[in-house]
């Protein structure tokens, strides 16, 4: 008996998968050259072949370390418009971000998606939406894409939407150097250092689900169909990526010399300005903020406290400050007002609107570190 292995398009065996794989590899390629910190040793280039990095060009004596992130419930939203192309800004914000504020700087990035099937092109024309705006994310933060794992786990993976397009999730592990001197601890952070608050439309990976509680209120069960396709848009406005602003004025490309003097960073994601400010910022150095200039809270968000506030009267707005950014991804802390302004400037040659919000203050006005926010231009 002979057994013949060729392109048999017919066997048993699942060549979509193949077609993904095929495709990611080329996403992968167009990357290795993104980062001046990095080079992607040649190798068999097979999509199935191993590759390897190093770092180059980094300051002396600076270290290295990974960590992993997914894309959250989002992607639901996504797959009730069949619209995938702002996702990979989402998964990318969320970790990118988080490495920048503690003065980190973002370098290679590992990927891993779970998908429920891929049988038809449409499967695979609805995947290859959010690999390509990979590829101009990457681009845009000088990340490499190294890698890339594909599983189709059929009923492992599911979705609230009974007529889910296209359920799938998203992860990744991200490896990026740190160096002492570069390093931002917060506890630079004193009275009258001034804050510059950098914008976000709409909805950042985090507290999607509260999100969709909102829709499901207002529209009902089947709000996948119900909802007005413009709503649910703008509730997917991609998060905005601020870390190849931040290594910039930290100083990663100026050989490790800082371009401004940043004393702390608060990413607002999950908890926004009571978990990821008031914290770990404030209450731990005794200091209260006051915002007075803060971006104005996108309407899809208002609506969505509109529409929980009607089934739930304790809700206040000051619990979706608590909650959502409402308006801001990220609050900087910088010496004074001029290094604010010249980090504004910076942050503007990297599509990142910011402005001043205001100030820290010393608590000992207060009885306990506090935030206050004046909403009356909101």
């Amino acid at each position: 008996m002979n057994i013949i292995i060729g392109w048999n398009t017919d066997n048993f065996y699942d060549t979509h998968k193949d077609t993904l794989s095929e495709y990611w590899w080329k996403i992968c390629q167009e990357s290795f050259q993104n980062s001046p910190f990095v080079e992607v040793e040649k190798t068999d280039w097979h999509f199935r072949a191993e590759r390897s990095f190093q770092f180059k060009n980094l300051p002396e004596w600076y270290t290295q370390t990974m960590g992993s992130d997914w894309i959250g419930t989002k992607v639901i939203l996504a797959d009730a418009l069949e619209a995938y192309n702002t996702l990979a800004h989402d998964l990318i914000a969320m970790w990118v971000d988080d490495i920048a504020r503690y003065g980190g700087i973002p370098l290679v990035v590992s990927n891993v998606s779970d998908i429920k099937w891929a049988e038809t092109q449409e499967h695979i024309h609805s995947f290859k939406q959010a690999l390509d705006w990979l590829s101009e994310i990457a681009k845009e933060q000088e990340l490499v894409i190294l890698s890339w794992e594909t599983a189709s786990l059929w009923k492992c993976i599911g979705s609230p939407n009974p007529n889910a397009n296209f359920p799938f999730n998203w992860s990744a592990t991200f490896l990026w150097a740190s160096h002492e001197k570069l390093k931002i601890t917060w506890e630079k952070l004193k009275a009258w250092n001034i804050l510059v608050a950098l914008k976000q439309d709409g909805f950042r990976s985090n507290g999607i689900s509260k999100v969709r509680k909102a829709f499901e209120l207002k529209y009902g069960k089947n709000w996948y169909k119900e909802a007005p396709r413009e709503e649910i848009l703008e509730a997917l406005s991609p998060s905005k990526v601020y870390a190849r602003a931040i290594s910039e004025a930290n100083g990663w490309y100026n050989n490790g010399e800082p371009l401004v003097n940043i004393t702390a960073i608060s990413h607002l994601s999950w908890g926004s300005f009571q978990s990821k400010f008031h914290e770990p910022l404030l209450a731990k150095h005794w200091l209260s903020a006051t915002f007075d200039n803060l971006y104005s809270i996108p309407e899809i968000t208002k609506k969505c406290i509109e529409w929980l506030i009607e089934w739930w009267e304790s809700l206040s707005l000051e619990d979706a400050y608590q909650t959502w950014w409402c308006g801001q991804g990220m609050i900087v802390a910088l010496e004074d007002q001029k290094s604010a302004e010249d980090f504004i400037k910076i942050c503007s040659g990297f599509w990142v609107e910011g402005q001043l919000a205001w100030e820290i203050k010393d608590t000992k006005k207060w009885k306990n570190p506090n935030v206050i926010i004046k909403t009356s231009s909101h």
